[in-house]
């Protein structure tokens, strides 16, 4: 059997399926076999697993062969971007984590630009603005939202290399404003608010609540929402 390398920032970077997409997957595997092959990243000898981990572990652990077909890239950027845009179109990728998807893909795209993300002389939109323009265009949504999902994915990431786990997840569903505030806290306090928060605004019971990216959106078209005291 094909032997790959599984890279941990690779594997982080993938929204896990859920027990039931994970178990219906493993389902058909064992059924029929693996029909696609496993995408690697062919660089310095090596072959990186970079798309297909679940149906590889599936495979290993049940003993069934795979291939591979290998991909070039020029460095490890180039390889964590096309994991994102590859997972932006996916079809069973939910709001939420297109949210954290597409937050990454647009601070990727702002750190490159690097330090001519400002706005120039004479109050024209620099770089920073085009590159938000550029990317929302790409994955169809607004340069705004946008922005706010790359607050969103940056705390997302930064809590889930420190094992956050659970922080992690929470973070996909709290308000913006939590978002703001925690991305000013130190790790610890940022997973305790985020935390919190969702919990606030989870019951436990069955109930309707208005879902955060729909709440974005009417902020983003309305400039704000009132609410009653």
């Amino acid at each position: 059997m094909l032997e790959v390398l599984i890279d941990e920032d690779f594997q982080r970077q993938l929204i896990p399926l859920t027990p039931f997409e994970f178990g219906f997957l493993e389902s058909s595997i064992i059924k029929e076999g693996l029909r696609e092959p496993l995408i690697v990243w062919r660089g310095s000898g090596a072959d990186v697993l970079i798309d297909g981990h679940n149906r590889h572990a599936i495979c290993t652990r049940a003993g069934l062969p795979y291939t591979v077909s290998p991909m070039e890239f020029e460095s490890r950027e180039a390889v964590e971007e096309w994991i994102d845009k590859n997972q932006c179109g996916r079809r069973n990728l939910s709001p939420d984590n297109f949210r954290i998807v597409s937050g990454r893909i647009y601070n990727r795209r702002k750190k490159a630009v690097g330090s001519v993300n400002q706005h120039t002389a004479g109050g024209q939109i620099g770089p920073q603005q085009k590159t938000a323009e550029i990317v929302a265009e790409e994955l169809g949504t607004s340069p705004r939202v946008l922005k706010r999902n790359g607050q969103r994915a940056e705390l997302h990431d930064t809590l889930l290399r420190a094992g956050e786990d659970e922080a992690a997840e929470a973070v996909k569903y709290v308000p913006q404003s939590v978002i703001s505030d925690a991305r000013k806290l130190p790790v610890a306090e940022a997973a305790a608010a985020a935390k919190s928060a969702h919990v606030s605004n989870n019951s436990g019971e069955n109930e309707w609540y208005t879902p955060a990216e729909y709440i974005d959106a009417a902020r983003d078209v309305m400039g704000g929402i009132d609410l009653d005291p």
